[in-house]
């Protein structure tokens, strides 16, 4: 299917998205040449905004996964290849840990979610959960062996419902 048809195949929103992006000026620091696909997205994006972005536009002319559970299951193969990786240190574990952040956001994307977002959740609930190990150990945090944080950690999260 050529990529016009791909892109009538994809909900409103998107067909304006392809529409706008193929119709407006090729923005300023963009690298891709005019009239590529990925031309649109701004090189200058923050990178979980960017993988957004280039993925989106990829998916407007149905370079994506048809449902959650490929970009799951493509997921589990980055994290394996990530496993695999780390026995031959940090310069290919970097280069695959990339990759399962970018599989990452695409499952963010493909749940609806913005990955932006989640990754400030996360961080709340780190500092949060963090903040009251500290309470828990009474200000020894430092003198504390990794096993009582651990224990302190475990604790908190059962606190909140989640252990």
């Amino acid at each position: 299917m050529s990529s016009a048809g791909r892109a009538a195949h994809a909900d409103p929103a998107t067909r304006k998205h392809v529409r706008t992006v193929h119709n407006r000026p090729r923005q300023a620091g963009a690298q891709q040449p005019p009239g590529r696909v990925l031309g649109a997205v701004l090189p200058t994006l923050p990178a979980l905004q960017r993988s957004y972005a280039l993925q989106q536009q990829a998916a407007t002319v149905g370079f994506d996964w048809a449902e959650v559970a490929g970009v799951y299951g493509k997921l589990q193969e980055e994290v394996a290849e990530l496993a695999e990786a780390l026995g031959r240190g940090p310069g290919p574990a970097r280069e695959e840990l990339g990759d399962v952040l970018f599989v990452c956001v695409a499952l963010a994307r493909h749940l609806g979610c913005d990955p932006e977002v989640l990754m400030q959740a996360a961080n709340h609930k780190f500092e949060r959960r963090f903040n009251a190990v500290e309470d828990r150990l009474g200000g020894r945090l430092p003198e504390a062996s990794l096993a009582e944080m651990e224990a302190a950690w475990q604790a908190v999260k059962r606190a909140e419902g989640k252990g």
